[in-house]
């Protein structure tokens, strides 16, 4: 069940939280144009570690969108639901995401080697990539 950007079907609850980062132009969120959506998940175990990540419009790379937006639901999950632990999953040709999760303060804690996979080759055998965890505590990011 879908309520106010949270899901608390299954086993963790998630927050969906689009973003239209105050810094952009109105013509830049019109026709409710989603600039930016990060979003965090709550396992069970432990319950005050959420995994994060977001996807954003490549048409406004650049513009420090990611950055603000992705502060913005830190600043929420340290905050208002008082998160002790953060941790996002970014593929290694992400060079992005790895930039923004350093930007962000946080570590990278590890590299896990052929983790996930997205595609298949052509005879439909699975093509894994790297994956590497980033991490953040409440209390870093207070510091």
């Amino acid at each position: 069940m879908r309520r106010s950007g949270v899901d608390t079907s299954g086993s963790g609850a998630e927050i969906d939280h689009p973003v239209r980062p105050r810094t952009a132009p109105p013509d830049q969120t019109r026709n409710n144009l989603k600039v930016a959506k990060p979003s965090a998940f709550r396992s069970d175990q432990p319950p005050d570690t959420y995994s994060v990540g977001w996807n954003f419009n490549a048409d406004f790379g650049g513009a420090g969108f990611a950055s603000e937006a992705a502060r913005a639901l830190f600043e929420h999950l340290f905050s208002v639901k008082r998160a002790r632990r953060l941790y996002a999953y970014v593929e290694e040709d992400n060079i992005a995401s790895q930039r923004l999760c350093e930007k962000l303060a946080m570590r990278r804690e590890g590299l896990f080697r052929e983790f996930v996979s997205f595609v298949t080759d052509d005879e439909g055998v699975p093509i894994f990539e790297n994956t590497m965890q980033y991490a953040i505590l409440r209390k870093e990011w207070a510091t």
